[in-house]
């Protein structure tokens, strides 16, 4: 969360990176030397500038509400189509295939990570503030993040190819398939490296409606063109799954990723940079040493949220892991939401960081604050219906176990939603190598718990260590920005009234369904009651409600 590695994931992602912790990387304004030394992007305070609290606030809210919000309806429009997407296809490739397929997303995974390297968010962090810097981070981000992929396709053919049973073990159901969809999905790193570019230009530039726009016209492209392929297949053998959908879900997101590439290219160069190829082989390098401790947290990352899917197909058919993998469908709609706000907030927290530490701390309080009102009624909702969610999101050939790994796995929403944002605070802090710390515990008591547990409970113990791996998680991140905040927001103040609103809003639906009304209607009644009693408990302060006011009003 994630930050997600590409503007344009492959469809039917096995999940995205539930606490979306960016990468930790150094500012690198200037090279050499490149270590022991703080990042000059955040200089010393001179002199401290003072600031008007309720301007400060003021300002914040509205950029938080113009970076997030309208990127986060625009997402919210793709995420809608791509339900719809995902709907049709997991009733179309049932279980064992759509196991196959998250396999081969989570070995895709790996190689963007590797890919990425971090280099999109020290590109944000720098441009945001020094835009002269564009083109030069621009330019050696993409062509560095094009030799890495080119690299990791070569790896992966290598790997894969004489020995397919190096990676998928002794189940070699599909193996010739399953190794195709992978290698297509790394090819789509190569158009991915150019999106990915273009877009953090426009986040640096705080321009975040761009790509979510562009995402929009590229789900409704996925839409056609991957389900007229599903549906051909699907038609051509007599309505039953086949091996080669598998072909056809890797090869989508390379046109889905060219497409996106384009359009931000061409977009970009009229809006704000008309790039031009420059490689500086020294500042290039050394933009790899500096972000090596953002690839170590992203890799240790993946293995923390990845490992159970590893090992669920060793141990298990791949029906388990497409059951597993079922319930991570409905969960991927929530990174989306701490995503935009903490990349639509970031460069402004980068901002605070280096001479406004209360306008940190109170902008860190807002963005946390309208993050858990969002975490709790979902759990709550999520729990109750859980059930006709999977129903609905992928058929009756996924119950139950898929419907109890999902009331299990929403209840990280909460932890995660406070481990994304709280990352990027200590980023703007330029505290990111703690979090490296932080992922080596984390990947370790996961991996651990998960080789320990999974052999014996299956699909249910991988649930419950994401969820414990949260609260690992969380400890050492709320201990460190305390320490460098000096102070925290009070989370009992926070989240007790939405957590009560929520339980009551439960206590709603339940009464709902018991009277044999549908879920949508529970899910109804669970809104109206939230909403009420948010107003009741007195959730918004007086001030709050003015700001709120304030940021709505036309400038």
């Amino acid at each position: 969360m994630s930050a997600t590695p590409h503007p344009n994931p492959p469809p039917q992602e096995g999940r995205e990176n539930m606490s979306n912790p960016p990468p930790q990387g150094e500012s690198i304004s200037n090279l050499p030397p490149l270590w022991g030394r703080e990042s000059i992007s955040n200089p010393p305070p001179q002199g401290g500038r003072e600031s008007n609290p309720e301007a400060e606030s003021v300002s914040t809210a509205r950029r938080v509400a113009r970076n997030s919000v309208s990127p986060l309806l625009a997402q919210l429009l793709t995420k809608a189509i791509d339900t719809v997407y995902g709907l049709l296809v997991l009733h179309i490739i049932w279980a064992g295939l759509n196991g196959d397929y998250a396999f081969a997303v989570s070995i895709w995974l790996y190689a963007s990570t590797i890919t990425n390297w971090g280099l999109d968010v020290l590109l944000i962090r720098d441009v945001a503030r020094d835009t002269a810097q564009a083109n030069r981070y621009f330019s050696n981000t993409m062509l560095l993040r094009v030799g890495l992929s080119l690299l990791t396709i070569l790896l992966l053919a290598l790997l894969l190819i004489p020995n397919p049973s190096l990676l998928l073990g002794s189940q070699l159901d599909n193996a010739p398939y399953i190794i195709a969809a992978t290698l297509l999905l790394a090819v789509s790193l190569l158009p991915g490296s150019l999106a990915a570019a273009c877009t953090a230009v426009f986040q640096a530039n705080e321009r975040m409606t761009v790509p979510a726009l562009v995402t929009i016209i590229t789900a409704a492209v996925k839409f056609v063109v991957g389900l007229g392929a599903l549906g051909l297949v699907w038609l051509a053998n007599s309505y039953q799954p086949s091996p080669l959908m598998l072909i056809v879900l890797g090869a989508t997101p390379v046109l889905i990723n060219s497409v996106t590439a384009a359009i931000l290219l061409v977009w970009m160069r009229r809006a704000l940079l008309r790039p031009h190829l420059e490689f500086e082989r020294r500042f290039a390098f050394g933009l790899l040493l500096v972000a090596l401790p953002l690839l170590l947290n992203s890799l240790l990352q993946n293995l923390f949220f990845k490992v159970d899917y590893q090992i669920l197909r060793a141990e298990y058919p791949s029906e388990v892991l497409g059951r597993y993998d079922a319930a991570y469908k409905f969960i991927n709609f929530f990174p989306l939401i701490t995503a935009n706000l903490t990349f639509a907030i970031f460069p402004l927290l980068s901002r605070y960081a280096a001479d406004a530490r209360n306008g940190l701390l109170r902008a860190y309080t807002l963005t946390l604050k309208l993050l858990l009102l969002i975490a709790m009624p979902a759990v709550a909702a999520t729990l109750l219906l859980s059930g006709p969610i999977i129903w609905l999101f992928a058929g009756d050939k996924y119950l139950p176990d898929a419907a109890a790994a999902l009331q299990i796995l929403i209840l990280f929403l909460p932890f995660s939603f406070f481990n994304g944002l709280t990352q990027y605070v200590l980023i703007a802090l330029n505290r990111q190598r703690l979090i490296t710390v932080a992922f080596v515990l984390v990947a370790a008591f996961n991996i651990v718990a998960n080789l320990i547990l999974i052999p014996m409970f299956s699909l249910y113990a991988a649930s419950w260590v994401t969820v414990a791996s949260e609260l690992v998680l969380l400890v050492p991140l709320y201990l460190w920005t305390r320490t460098e905040l000096s102070a925290m927001p009070n989370l009992f103040a926070l989240a007790w009234r939405p957590t009560l609103a929520a339980a009551l809003g439960a206590a709603g639906v339940w009464a709902t369904l018991a009277l044999g009304l549908p879920a949508l209607a529970a899910a109804a009644v669970m809104a109206l009651l939230y909403v009420a009693l948010l107003f009741v408990l007195r959730t918004f302060s007086v001030e709050e409600l003015a700001l709120a006011r304030q940021v709505l009003r036309r400038k």
